[in-house]
């Protein structure tokens, strides 16, 4: 196969080495086939006569488009998700703020308690010492 005129279309001028990325090393066609089986770029001639013939492939737009679909549906999965993780983190902090809240309460009521035991403590001595006399 020639590739003489692949290579005078490259834009890289005359002789210049090809993007191996874009362009097949065996053929020196600009890869255009996305192979599924291998995950990878082919050119034509590798899908229908090289290693790739019996692969599954598609049209490499075909399969940018659809990455590009797959990607937009992750990326608005994330979204909901760091939004429900934004909510969920919200409602911790609430309830973090309340139960401190609830138990400042809490010691200040048992504070209390114990203030009114110690003054009935205090009572019943002095009550019990002017018995005593």
């Amino acid at each position: 196969l020639g590739n003489s005129s692949s290579m005078t279309g490259n834009g890289a001028g005359a002789g210049a080495p090809l993007d191996p990325r874009l362009h097949c090393q065996e053929h020196g066609e600009r890869k255009k086939v996305y192979c599924r089986t291998c995950s990878t770029l082919v050119c034509i001639y590798c899908q229908l006569h090289g290693e790739h013939q019996d692969h599954d492939c598609i049209l490499a737009q075909e399969q940018a488009l659809a990455e590009r679909v797959r990607l937009d549906r992750l990326h608005s999965v994330v979204q909901q998700r760091q939004q429900q993780w934004l909510h969920t983190y919200s409602n911790v902090m609430d309830m973090t703020e309340a139960i401190r809240h609830s138990s400042s309460r809490r010691e200040d009521s048992l504070g209390e308690h114990f203030r009114h035991l110690r003054q009935c403590l205090d009572q019943r001595e002095s009550a019990l010492r002017q018995v005593l006399r």
